[in-house]
């Protein structure tokens, strides 16, 4: 929160393994935020200032890194803009009312269950539900990414998602301007560990294996067939690889 700024850096497991000062995030000022991979080390600075450094036994799980998610949570109101957001050579100025680039949504608990699993609290009813998800504030507005509940509320508290649709591979350097627009609250950079982007989950990730079907008229049938990856040529069935015997009119004709 806004008294103790920055505080560390986790994996997965909740275990930390952050190394350096806390950085404080006061309310209504704009700081700029940079997260650079190097190998298997993961930095953060905070207005030029190193803040934190990943510790050694994280290296194999930075390795891995693939995807970046944004999360605001926590049941006391926070709001938070980043703005000039940049990585990998791709940025994003949140000049439109909305961006390619990130795909917002929430999470609540379900009706039934009961939040925040460290604390004894009353078993989320639909009402709860209904109030929680009426104040959730994810949306580009005046030339920033705002993100967290509207105002102040109660549990069960909303996680408000900013899922960055590019993947994030090898060595990268990650910057934005950062904002506290309100107290309370928590902000959180999660970086996924799957095989490709993001994808919206906040859980490693499992390989995706891709299929390409495309489709041919056969004349003697007189219907359409579908070409598992790959294209019919007079030469016979070609796949789109490098060793393969397309020429380069019939690899556009073919991606066409």
């Amino acid at each position: 929160d806004s008294s103790n700024g920055w505080t560390g850096f986790e994996d997965e497991n909740g275990t930390s393994a952050g190394s350096g000062g806390v950085v404080a995030a006061p309310l209504n000022t704009t700081q700029r935020i940079r997260i650079e991979r190097n190998g298997q080390v993961l930095t953060a600075s905070v207005d030029g200032v190193l803040a934190f450094t990943s510790g050694a036994n994280f290296g194999p799980l930075i390795s891995r890194t693939s995807g970046v998610v944004i999360n605001v949570y926590d049941g006391q109101g926070g709001t938070f803009e980043i703005d000039n957001f940049s990585i990998g050579g791709v940025t994003d100025a949140f000049n439109g009312a909305s961006s390619p680039n990130w795909r917002l949504f929430y999470e609540l608990p379900a009706v039934g269950t009961q939040t925040p699993f460290w604390g004894p609290t009353p078993v989320v009813t639909q009402q709860l539900w209904d109030q929680a998800a009426q104040i959730i504030d994810a949306r580009i507005a005046n030339g920033a990414l705002r993100l967290g509940p509207s105002s102040q509320q109660n549990w069960p508290a909303p996680w408000i998602i900013a899922d960055y649709t590019r993947p994030v591979r090898g060595d990268f350097v990650m910057q934005f301007d950062f904002r506290r627009m309100s107290a309370g609250g928590d902000f959180r950079i999660m970086f996924t560990t799957g095989s490709g982007a993001s994808g919206g989950s906040l859980m490693d990730q499992t390989p995706v294996y891709i299929t390409t079907l495309r489709t041919r008229f056969n004349k003697k049938t007189g219907k359409v067939e579908a070409i598992k990856n790959g294209v019919m040529t007079h030469r016979g069935f070609l796949k789109f690889l490098p060793s393969s015997r397309l020429n380069r009119r019939q690899l556009l004709r073919g991606y066409r």
